[in-house]
């Protein structure tokens, strides 16, 4: 009884109170990883690995389940993914609560191996110019 008593306070313990310290103390939890990966049939996408349709209902869920102010996110996309879903996807990450700076981008090539990543790294937005008068960054 005694020994079943110790092992229901351990239990209680490390699903209970050891979460909310190690997101006190500063440790950091695993982002949230979103795939844009390309199939057979258009464009697949994965949150954590797992497909769905419903991007934003995901994330949402996800993000009302964490107690982290700022959490971190992944954004993987296949080399085919064009810039204007990449911003797509960025606005239904922010809209979920998961927000540039703690938001990184990588982009990865179209062969099945997927042992390379390469980050996509966005500047500051500067008026348009076509002449080539844009500022030097700061």
């Amino acid at each position: 009884m005694i020994r079943n008593l110790s092992l229901l306070i351990v239990f209680a313990l490390s699903t209970c109170v050891l979460p909310v310290c190690s997101s006190e103390t500063g440790t950091s939890r695993l982002p949230v990883v979103v795939m844009i990966d390309k199939g057979p049939s258009g464009f697949v996408y994965k949150v954590n690995s797992k497909a769905t349709r419903e991007i934003f209902l995901a994330l949402s869920r996800m993000r009302e389940s964490d107690p982290d102010p700022r959490p971190k996110s992944i954004l993987l996309v296949h080399e085919d993914v064009t810039l204007t879903m990449i911003n797509g996807m960025r606005g239904v990450m922010s809209k979920a609560g998961y927000v540039f700076p703690d938001q990184r981008i990588f982009f990865f090539n179209r062969d099945n191996v997927k042992d390379v990543m390469t980050e996509l790294r966005f500047s500051v937005p500067v008026r348009f110019s076509d002449t080539g008068d844009i500022p030097e960054p700061e």
